[in-house]
């Protein structure tokens, strides 16, 4: 990626970035915001970066089990973080393509970028079936309205056919074959591309949902995932006196980890701030959290998060000896290998 295209892609998101967040703040009464801070319980915030550690070993195991332990454990956790903290700081997920870039690179063993995206396809399946799982129960205790149900349904019902589908294909793989076919008889031009050898790499990625192990072990690392971020945000609210612990405040923060995971999934933000914000006011908003409370909460848990992401980013990086000038160019080539993945593997 030419490194104009990168500026001004940064620069699109601190415009959007800020537009949201003033949309966040607008009505909000900062000094009342500012007060807030002085009851907060400082110590109950170095609680929450220790579970964010688990969530990231958590989703390090799964995505380590996903490449059929092709790549060794500790680079696949590094990667993870490196990548993390690249979508933190440029818009567009790019770190998502830098993780395509650095797990395929030795010592790993001949890892396509076909191969990866499909564990990446596992695991945003997976995910979604579990933020729908978490919004699913938040209903029995708070009033949601009827728009969030239906998106969770939605999302929910094309999470579980996704997920199915490529657990059905890492066991009749051949059925993914038959399927290209009829593409190609369909569309003829499609015969021009060597669809049935990306299939193969595709599959390959899938290969360890074959097996009952490899499912459950995919379901047990994604709820340990799922849960440690849960528990960050609870113990978070310990923080705050104001929190009285009932059924509604956890099931209201539960709403605020289903929220914020849809706030990520707005473009052209830096590090989702605006809209994560404006997502944690919304939850807490549904038990009659003032919006002033709901922001310095919101703006504490997004600031532990990308120190969070920071600290094990750096991690990554002194652990794999990768340096800024390094993590520039693997943004650069992961941006053209985007165009062939998989092509030259």
């Amino acid at each position: 990626m030419k490194k104009s295209l990168l500026i001004r892609n940064i620069l699109i998101g601190v415009v959007v970035s800020s537009i949201f967040l003033w949309l966040a703040i607008r009505d909000i009464d900062l000094s009342l915001a500012w007060r807030e801070m002085a009851g907060i319980r400082w110590g109950y915030v170095l609680l929450v970066l220790v579970m964010y550690a688990f969530g990231v070993v958590a989703m390090a195991l799964r995505w380590h089990r996903l490449l059929d332990r092709r790549a060794p454990f500790p680079r696949v956790m590094h990667v993870i973080n490196l990548a993390n903290l690249i979508n933190t700081t440029i818009p567009l997920r790019a770190g998502e393509l830098v993780r395509i870039y650095l797990i395929t690179q030795p010592p790993a063993q001949q890892l396509s970028g076909w191969t990866v995206l499909s564990t990446f396809a596992t695991e945003r399946f997976m995910d979604m079936l579990t933020v729908v799982f978490v919004l699913a129960i938040v209903p029995i205790f708070l009033d949601v309205p009827a728009s969030v149900i239906s998106m969770g349904l939605i999302l929910g019902g094309l999470g579980l056919a996704g997920f199915v589908t490529l657990v059905v294909f890492s066991r009749k793989p051949e059925w993914a074959h038959q399927i290209v076919d009829l593409m190609g008889r369909v569309i003829p031009f499609l015969k021009k591309i060597p669809l049935h050898r990306f299939a193969e790499r595709l599959l390959i990625g899938v290969k360890p949902l074959g097996s009952w192990r490899g499912v459950s072990s995919t379901v047990l690392f994604t709820g340990l995932t799922w849960a440690s971020w849960l528990m960050a945000v609870w113990t978070l609210g310990l923080a705050f006196p104001e929190f009285q612990p009932s059924a509604q405040l956890y099931a209201a923060l539960a709403l605020a980890v289903v929220a914020t995971t849809f706030s990520t999934l707005i473009p052209f933000t830096i590090a989702s701030v605006g809209p994560f914000e404006t997502a944690v006011i919304f939850a807490l908003g549904t038990i009659g959290i003032p919006q002033e409370t709901a922001l310095v909460y919101g703006i504490i848990l997004h600031l532990v998060l990308i120190v969070h992401v920071i600290l094990w980013g750096m991690i990554g990086m002194f652990s794999t000896d990768i340096s800024i000038a390094s993590m520039k160019t693997a943004v650069q080539e992961s941006y053209a290998r985007a165009r062939t993945v998989g092509a030259q593997d």
